[in-house]
């Protein structure tokens, strides 16, 4: 990897708003308060999501179609360049390769052990379009609009990525409030820790089709599972959790120390100023 010598972008050419830190977190905050709202005018706690395939479509399903209809339309009219791709191969350490590894055995074995034929057709599709509405949605939102918005020419790519695995980890906070209750606290730190994950399956694969389809896939083996998944995998798939969650913040730090030289911006990979520099 050839590092530039470090130098401010502005305005990346054709787009109709600069995207900087402020802008990020705008969309983030107006995508979480139209999707909380929506959920919660539903009437459906977030434990009741599955419950039914009426409760699957009226409650997660119409919010996350709704907010990705609202976030499509925002990158197409804001026309942001290195947000769909990066704009050279960024290095992948080898300990993030095995934590790369470990979600995806988390996924076969939690996929390989539901009892599909257990599950209502309606439901199943449900969960199905769920998935694909979550790994488009959120990950266009932070692996995309807010990691394009930290790498505005003034971070480096170590604080983007570990800024947009913060904001990922706070994005599940209302759902303390949408009936998850003091374990929501919990979901947040691990969420977070999940965000890191999925910025790697982004700079491994070059583009963030990657990170979506694998969120999208951990999702869906997440919430069928819970109900419909053999004890073995239960059994198999707990400590797989929690190695994955230990390596992501062993990776977190890795991230932290290694990726603070450089920045990415839309003319490539640029080195950035070491001194005073948070990361």
């Amino acid at each position: 990897m050839t590092i530039t010598p470090h130098r401010r972008t502005g305005t990346p050419r054709g787009s109709r708003v600069r995207p900087t830190v402020a802008v990020g977190v705008t969309v983030a905050v107006v995508y979480t308060v139209v999707l909380s709202t929506i959920q919660q005018q539903s009437g459906i706690a977030y434990d009741e999501f599955f419950d039914s395939a009426y409760n699957a479509w009226r409650g997660p399903v119409l919010s996350l179609a709704i907010g990705s209809v609202l976030l499509v339309a925002f990158v197409a009219w804001a026309r942001w360049d290195i947000l769909w791709r990066d704009p050279e191969r960024l290095p992948v350490p080898r300990l993030a390769f095995v934590l790369l590894g470990a979600f995806t055995v988390l996924v076969v074995v939690r996929a390989s052990g539901i009892a599909y034929a257990d599950i209502d057709t309606s439901l199943l599709v449900a969960v199905l379009c769920l998935g694909v509405l979550v790994g488009l949605s959120e990950e266009l939102l932070f692996r995309g609009i807010f990691l394009r918005c930290m790498r505005n020419g003034h971070l480096s790519e170590g604080a983007a990525a570990l800024w947009t695995a913060t904001a990922f980890g706070l994005f599940h906070l209302p759902n303390v409030f949408l009936g998850t209750g003091p374990v929501g606290v919990v979901q947040v730190l691990l969420a977070g820790l999940s965000g890191i994950a999925l910025y790697y399956f982004r700079v491994a694969g070059g583009a963030i089709v990657l990170a979506m389809v694998m969120h999208g896939l951990f999702d869906v083996t997440t919430f069928l599972s819970t109900d419909y998944g053999a004890s073995w995998s239960t059994q198999v798939a707990l400590p797989l959790q929690v190695v994955t969650w230990v390596l992501a913040g062993l990776v977190g730090l890795q991230l932290f120390r290694r990726a603070r030289g450089y920045g990415v911006t839309s003319t490539g990979v640029v080195r950035m100023p070491t001194v005073g520099h948070p990361a």
